[in-house]
Formats: C-alpha cells, structure tokens, sequence
C-alpha cells in the first residue's frame, strides 16, 4: 500500500498494525447498519434529503 514517494517498504511492524483487512470483513454488516441508522436520523432531523439517506443505502459484498 505504500507507494508514492516511500522508496522503502514500512517495517514489518508497522504493516502488522496497520492491517485490518483479515477481519474488516467480519464487521462489514454491522458498519454499514450503522452508517445507514446514522443517515436515517441527519434524514428524520432534516440535515439530509430523503434521497440522500436512500443513497447510504448500500450492502456488503
């Protein structure tokens, strides 16, 4: 993931840290219901459309 102007690769370290990818996907469902209840709530308050709370509207893989 580190390209652009990192001549080196990061430590070993810091790539264990970082990765999150082997267990994202256990949490996938329970990121987007969440994201979907919070578009549903800036909805009922009138801070977004309800075409735009429709639009977060989305599904995991």
């Amino acid at each position: 993931m580190r390209k652009g102007r990192f001549s080196k690769p990061a430590p070993e370290i810091v790539q264990r840290y970082s990765e999150s990818v082997s267990f994202d996907w256990r949490l996938c469902r329970y990121d987007i219901a969440g994201s979907i209840a919070h578009a549903a709530a800036l909805a009922q308050a009138g801070i977004i459309t309800a075409d735009e709370r429709e639009k977060s509207s989305v599904h995991c893989a």
